[in-house]
């Protein structure tokens, strides 16, 4: 370290002047880089311009304007029916785990909801006691009934939403 601190002491003169060069060729390529983004990219001379060959032209160029807005517009057009797919798959999943029968045997027991964007779906539950485990599931449709769940199920239809 005290190398460096001798060497840039002793020949910061140097070293200004290696700086001061490096600015100036970075001006320079710049003035290039712009001069180049400047350029059309196709040239039309004005010797052998008619008016029909320029109106052939123009229509052209409105013709490929044409296709692209089309092109655009049944992109978005299948970008919208996506939006609406992607919100009715089961895409929100949440999960409960509770002790069942709260004797202290542990949080075994767990409801776990899936559902779509309009809370559209199902709810498995697995009830866990020491000598059998039960699986049910209930349906879930468009958030009727909701509240009649246990509160273990609402607990997951809230997690699957977070």
């Amino acid at each position: 370290m005290n190398f460096l601190n001798n060497f840039v002491s002793s020949n910061n003169s140097i070293l200004i002047i290696i700086l001061l060069f490096l600015i100036v060729l970075q001006f320079i390529i710049i003035a290039y880089l712009f001069t180049q983004t400047k350029k059309p990219k196709r040239k039309i001379s004005s010797d052998n311009i008619d008016s029909e060959s320029l109106i052939q032209e123009i229509e052209n160029l409105d013709n490929k304007i044409e296709s692209i807005y089309e092109y655009s517009k049944s992109v978005n057009n299948k970008a919208d029916a996506t939006n609406l797919e992607i919100k009715k798959t089961l895409r929100n999943i949440g999960i409960e785990r509770f002790d069942a029968f709260g004797d202290g045997g542990g949080n075994h027991s767990f409801s776990v909801a899936i559902l779509d964007d309009h809370k559209n779906g199902f709810i498995i539950k697995s009830i866990y006691a020491r000598e059998t485990t039960r699986v049910y599931t209930t349906p879930i449709q468009n958030n009727e009934n909701i509240k009649e769940l246990p509160i273990e199920d609402q607990n997951a239809i809230k997690n699957a939403y977070k």
